[in-house]
């Protein structure tokens, strides 16, 4: 075990987490975007409002950051990401490592927050001359800078607004080019106290592979993590959060998981298929180890996560009957009682955290005339009565339930031509961005809806919708009382992009904020 070195961010299977023994309380400054993206910010409103709970953010600087729902009182957890090694003077510590912290899961006491860590070697630039050439086109890309030369030998750099252009006999052309995302040196899985006053305490590492997800058992006593053992290997692996050593539960492709309310159980999917949905569902013992029932093998399960219910009587999962995919119930011990509705395509579903509530989506399969949409129809099921209500009012892509299981959160992914250009949001003036969503709050009993904000979502919260049924079993961005909502958001301006941390009143009786620069943050359960 090493307590010095750090990590690397990956993507939807490999991730980052964190490193760095002490932190300080401060008083953030508040921030603002650029002229274009203003939003009103009521410092009054913020100066007697009630807090609830506390935020984790991913900052501007890769590091870890806790604060509250105004962006004060915030805690350092780590201090020490280096997110581009060249920024970092040769001999240092750094030695050309890049050190980045992702993904905070709170613990269910709200006491303690673990975080993965990934450190990757950065490869070095390289650099081509061309001399004489008789015209070059450039591509240019966010950021991006022309350097010319004058007479008197001085260089200055020239903004970039347009996406291409032609130089005609330039003297010479440098190109430099990066070397790609970096080689993983090691990854590591960390717990801290969130008053940031204790060292943080590392219960895994890796000397080469990263950490796909991680999440902790509702007794606080244990974290269940995917590790990634090859290429395309993983493992569902637990360890206790305090110390010890991980045992390897499963190993597949890639797995998701619930846990039984009462912590020693919980019942996994092992996918074990590339370019299918193939997988292993079974049960296992987490204190002992051991698999307790298998519920299906080599199988083709037609959802994404499965989900114990709130008071762990039942499992939710699908089941084929008739040559017909069904949302089905299953006992605590896998065996499938009803099917619920027909589903056609692959379902993610989400239990109601307070009562016999389920909501779902279906993907469109792929070629269907609805399938460019991404996403499906918003469904609320009521697993006793059967009762299926549709929600949504256009297609949704992800959602996450408010911890009163009174509203759900949306995103519905959106055309430009859809926005309203008074409507709060990011500015669509420069630049036309790839994927618009719109967040909107939906009531579950009456199915009222409020459109909120529309967002480009920064990379690290792309990541976590993608999988929101996989993540949102140990991530949350609503506030322990259901009134506020917390989510990240990257703006471009045509130089450059910056990831900037929203909040936002649920009902949509008060105008979204920023609270900090940041690529993720997640509120914690209480």
């Amino acid at each position: 075990m090493r307590n010095t070195r750090r990590g690397l961010l990956f993507a939807a299977v490999v991730l980052p987490l964190a490193l760095s023994a002490c932190a300080g309380t401060s008083n953030r400054p508040r921030i603002e975007l650029p002229q274009q993206f203003r939003l009103p910010q009521a410092n009054l409103v913020t100066l007697f409002e009630r807090r609830s709970g506390r935020i984790a953010v991913i900052d501007e600087t890769g590091n870890l950051v806790i604060m509250d729902q105004t962006g004060g009182a915030a805690v350092k957890i780590t201090r020490d990401a280096v997110v581009d090694a060249s920024t970092v003077p040769t001999g240092s510590v750094s030695n050309g490592l890049t050190n980045t912290y992702h993904w905070p899961v709170w613990s269910p006491d709200a006491s303690h927050i673990a975080f993965v860590e990934v450190m990757a070697q950065q490869p070095a630039a390289s650099r081509i001359i061309e001399l004489g050439a008789e015209a070059v086109m450039v591509q240019h890309g966010p950021g991006s800078l022309t350097i010319e030369q004058t007479s008197d030998g001085r260089t200055i750099q020239v903004p970039v607004t347009d996406t291409a252009s032609i130089i005609q006999q330039p003297s010479r052309v440098i190109i430099e080019q990066g070397g790609g995302a970096g080689t993983i040196v090691s990854s590591a899985i960390y717990t801290a106290r969130i008053d940031g006053k204790s060292p943080l305490q590392e219960v895994y590492e890796s000397n080469q592979w990263a950490i796909g997800y991680l999440n902790w058992s509702p007794d606080n006593a244990q974290l269940a993590f995917l590790g990634q053992t090859g290429d395309q290997e993983a493992s569902l692996e637990l360890v206790n959060a305090a110390n010890g050593k991980p045992r390897i539960l499963a190993s597949g492709v890639s797995a998701t998981w619930s846990w039984h309310p009462d912590g020693k159980t919980l019942v996994a999917k092992v996918e074990t298929s590339l370019t299918g949905s193939t997988a292993d569902l079974g049960l296992w013992d987490a204190q002992k180890d051991q698999s307790i029932a298998t519920i299906a093998r080599q199988a083709d399960l037609s959802f994404g996560a499965p989900a114990f219910s709130p008071d762990g009587n039942a499992i939710l999962l699908t089941a084929t009957s008739g040559g017909q995919d069904y949302l089905a119930l299953a006992d605590n011990r896998g065996n499938i009682k009803r099917n619920l509705v027909p589903v056609n395509g692959m379902v993610q579903f989400s239990w109601s955290p307070v009562d016999a509530k389920v909501a779902y989506i279906v993907q469109q399969a792929a070629g269907s005339a609805s399938s460019s949409q991404n996403g499906g129809a918003l469904h609320l099921l009521d697993v006793n009565s059967g009762q299926d209500k549709l929600l949504s009012q256009m297609p949704v892509s992800a959602f996450f339930w408010s911890p009163d299981g009174q509203r759900l959160a949306t995103f519905s992914p959106l055309q430009v031509n859809q926005m309203s250009k008074d409507f709060p949001g990011i500015d669509l003036t420069d630049r036309q961005p790839a994927s618009i969503l719109m967040l909107q709050t939906i009531d579950t009993a009456t199915g009222a809806y409020r459109q909120l904000f529309y967002l480009e979502p920064s990379t690290d919260f792309a990541r976590l919708l993608s999988q929101f049924d996989r993540f949102s079993r140990a991530m949350n961005i609503w506030s322990p009382d259901s009134r506020s909502l917390v989510f990240s958001v990257t703006f471009d301006n045509g130089q450059g992009s910056t990831d900037y941390v929203v909040e936002t009143e649920a009902t949509g009786s008060v105008e979204p904020r920023v609270i900090s620069q940041g690529s993720l943050a997640v509120w914690s359960p209480r």
